[in-house]
């Protein structure tokens, strides 16, 4: 019998991390982005080929957490959004965010209010048990009491796993201390596999279509 996997993203945190790790920081930034969707598909299956003799893991869902650009603050950045969130959401990502704060000089600061949501969802999917192996991708320590949590009280019936760019000597993995979770890291090779170059600053026929699609729903 396999196991349902809920993979959930604090993509503002990959992103930036991805960039650390694989590019320059003068790179178009573009670089960085990654298919989210792909992204659980390839955890799932890499485990699979490691484990098997274990039951496998089933992608059943795949939930992102980023702040969301103020239209009134930056147009263009807000179109982008918008278009990116479409592409995500039409590949079958749940997307979930929240007005990103700015500071006296028009910059974007930290996420908080969507990081705490996430840290919520993540427990909360481990009370009602809508999966069995929930993954964290994110280096944000922040998240680790929803981490330590889920594996000190829900340890009987679900698994609380970890993910993140790079291989073990890079270390970019939450790890609370004195545990040892599973941990699903992505290499550079992978990393490329799975990266999206679209440039969702330019409006395209495929962010038309799954517009439209939205509103028929």
């Amino acid at each position: 019998m396999s196991q349902r996997v809920s993979l959930f993203i604090d993509y503002q945190n990959a992103y930036g991390q991805a960039r650390d790790l694989f590019h320059q920081p003068d790179d178009d930034p573009t670089c960085g982005q990654f298919r989210p969707w792909a992204l659980g598909e390839f955890v799932c299956g890499q485990y699979n080929e490691r484990h098997p003799g274990e039951p496998p893991l089933e992608l059943n869902e795949v939930r992102l957490y980023r702040g969301e650009p103020v239209r009134r603050m930056s147009q263009v950045a807000y179109d982008a959004f918008q278009r990116q969130r479409a592409a995500w959401e039409q590949a079958g990502v749940q997307v979930f965010s929240a007005p990103l704060q700015y500071d006296q000089h028009g910059e974007p600061q930290a996420e908080k209010e969507i990081d705490v949501q996430l840290a919520i969802d993540f427990v909360i999917g481990a009370v009602e048990r809508t999966y069995d192996v929930g993954v964290l991708f994110s280096f944000d320590r922040d998240l680790l009491p929803a981490l330590r949590y889920v594996r000190a009280q829900q340890a009987s019936h679900c698994r609380a796993d970890v993910a993140g760019w790079g291989g073990i000597r890079d270390g970019r993995y939450l790890s609370p201390p004195g545990q040892r979770p599973v941990r699903h890291l992505v290499g550079k090779s992978d990393y490329q596999r799975l990266a999206d170059a679209t440039d969702y600053t330019k409006r395209s026929s495929n962010y038309r279509r799954a517009r439209r699609q939205r509103r028929r729903r």
